[in-house]
């Protein structure tokens, strides 16, 4: 359905003036646009019906800030991805009230968390190759996010609504890091 709405979208761009040679860039922004939007939208509806629609709009700006940087694990499929994406958001729904019980465990996971920035970010798709200096960037990138992130935690420790969300994003955003660096198809794997 997804990629069928945005060959649509993007072939009437193309005929309003678009260039297109850039056809498969189009398409491939407009898909990305599209899933996230309907993982977006679901995980409002799931924010407004529990009534913790604030937790979730600052997990998400936690979640993406760091997760389009430092990478991690790709679904396969559009419907896979609204899926898991959907339920990684709704964790932390889950996550939330144990940072708030125990914000001892912070200490840990941040602390983790850097490191394992330091050592694995960014975890990028084999679909994606860089050139090492875009490495470096995206590196110092991945790190400067997770500090400005940790800082918002030390500001707003006090604040159990506002700093177990960024961390539960943190924490989300980390695991799929992990995941993607142990499961993402290397190129090398490719034959």
């Amino acid at each position: 359905m997804i990629v069928k709405l945005s060959e649509k979208w993007v072939d009437s761009i193309i005929q309003m003036g678009a260039d297109k040679n850039k056809r498969n860039i189009y398409l491939y922004g407009t898909e990305c646009l599209l899933n996230e939007s309907i993982s977006n939208l679901i995980l409002l509806t799931i924010g407004l019906y529990t009534g913790r629609l604030t937790e979730l709009v600052i997990w998400t700006l936690s979640f993406v800030s760091l997760r389009t940087k430092i990478g991690g694990i790709h679904a396969p499929t559009h419907s896979v991805c609204i899926l898991a994406s959907t339920a990684v958001g709704a964790c932390s729904l889950i996550l939330n009230p144990i940072w708030t019980r125990y914000p001892h465990l912070a200490f840990p996971v941040l602390f983790l968390s850097f490191i394992l920035v330091l050592l694995i970010a960014p975890v990028l798709h084999m679909n994606k190759p860089i050139g090492t200096q875009n490495l470096i960037k995206i590196k110092k990138k991945s790190t400067i996010t997770l500090l400005v992130e940790i800082s918002f935690i030390i500001i707003f420790h006090k604040f159990p609504s506002i700093f177990a969300p960024i961390l539960s994003g943190i924490f989300s955003a980390i695991v799929l890091c992990l995941f993607g660096f142990y499961f993402n198809p290397k190129s090398s794997d490719i034959s």
